[in-house]
């Protein structure tokens, strides 16, 4: 016998999810039923009542499914929300898992890559932020901005919100700038796609400064 939970709105789930895989309805406090197997694996197969059941008349598709932004957790194709997190699946596209696992190309305006092509820096999407310095969390971003001149060990914030990059002066020394300009601390400023950003004063010896591209 396989234990399920069963949702008030019909949709039929295993007993150990909290949420709802159809609706995203709570369903952490309902009562597990046993159910015999093959009727579990008839219902479970047919993705609760053959509404993608393969035609039999019909070559087999691929197997679609849904990958959380959030958690990366795989769902069902009609999911509303992610099964294990809860997070909202609006405007996430069924996919292929090997299409889902293919290395994704850099978009424009999405990371910050140095004027000497020997540091890329990557901000983690969604709107966490990460810190660029001498402390920064990114092993090969720290190692590359401690031989730079006028960097300060927390210098300057940078994020992307899923459409927009983002970077904010923390309060560093020598200042951030954008193309020419000084940027006022603790304040976003949008970055454009071939923008220049500088940590520390671009007044500095040209090869001695951090320097990076938006790409």
């Amino acid at each position: 016998m396989a234990l399920i939970k069963k949702c008030p709105c019909g949709w039929i789930n295993d007993s150990n999810k909290a949420l709802c895989r159809k609706c995203g309805n709570d369903i952490l406090f309902e009562t597990p039923v046993n159910m015999p197997d093959d009727e579990y694996k008839r219902i479970m197969g047919q993705d609760n009542g053959g509404e993608y059941a393969p035609n039999p008349s019909s070559p087999p598709g691929p197997d679609l499914f849904k990958f959380c932004k959030w958690c990366g957790e795989t769902n069902f194709p009609d999911s509303a929300y992610c099964s294990k997190c809860g997070g909202s699946l609006a405007g996430v596209h069924p996919t292929t898992p090997d299409e889902h696992n293919k290395p994704k190309q850099q978009e424009p305006g999405k990371y910050l890559e140095s004027l000497d092509g020997m540091c890329l820096v990557q901000p983690k999407k969604f709107g966490e932020k990460s810190i660029l310095g001498r402390s920064s969390a990114d092993k090969a971003v720290k190692e590359y901005l401690e031989s730079r001149m006028g960097v300060s060990r927390n210098h300057a914030n940078i994020w992307h919100d899923g459409s927009k990059l983002y970077i904010e002066d923390v309060g560093s020394t020598n200042g951030t700038y954008i193309d020419i300009s000084r940027i006022e601390p603790n304040i976003p400023y949008e970055l454009k796609s071939g923008s220049q950003v500088t940590l520390g004063s671009p007044c500095s010896s040209y090869d001695k400064i951090a320097i990076f591209k938006v790409r």
